[in-house]
């Protein structure tokens, strides 16, 4: 994120709570990517990050009772999400940009992930852009430095290239046509001693 403006929602909106649900039926892909990706020699995913709640300081007058916080860096152990979180939270005093943090995986709000620069998830990011004219929506995918989905739309998965299908495609086709040779006793005949 190249900058901290705020986009402001309203959390009880049907089409955010919406979002929160497909955030939490496709989070197994986002984990799945992430697996994947632990074990590339060459990295593919440019970002992951997921979102989470985190209460603000009631203190403060027309505070929000909690803020949504991105982290990455993301480490899973089955039940606990931890990482560093990415942005600096309005309401939240003595938490900044950097600092460790870990929640209960129930917790999370949402995740996203960025390849070849395009965005997959951040599915209440897209409720959000939805209500957004282009030029807002110019401005948003700018401050994050991504392309998010156009119209708002939501990319769950991250799809093949073209070309990586071809490229799979030719190895298999390789692979087939050469197997590893059969391997056998050679009995030495009775000329060769």
């Amino acid at each position: 994120m190249t900058d901290n403006r705020m986009y402001i929602a309203n959390d009880d909106a049907a089409a955010l709570q919406a979002a929160d649900a497909a955030a939490c039926d496709t989070v197994k892909f986002f984990w799945r990517e992430l697996s994947w990706e632990y074990r590339r020699v060459v990295p593919g995913v440019e970002m992951a990050a997921v979102q989470l709640p985190s209460a603000t300081d009631a203190s403060a007058v027309d505070t929000p009772s909690h803020a949504h916080v991105w982290i990455s860096d993301l480490q899973f152990d089955g039940d606990q999400v931890s990482g560093r979180q990415l942005n600096d939270p309005e309401w939240i005093a003595g938490r900044t940009a950097g600092d460790a943090g870990s929640v209960p995986m129930a917790d999370l709000e949402d995740w996203m992930s960025a390849v070849d620069g395009q965005i997959y998830g951040g599915h209440p990011i897209g409720a959000m852009c939805r209500t957004m004219s282009l030029a807002e929506r110019a401005e948003h995918d700018a401050a994050w430095g991504l392309d998010f989905a156009e119209t708002g739309a939501v990319r769950p998965v991250v799809a093949p290239v073209q070309e990586r299908e071809k490229a799979c495609s030719a190895r298999c086709s390789v692979a087939s046509r050469f197997r590893p040779p059969q391997w056998s006793r050679i009995r030495p005949s009775a000329s060769i001693r």
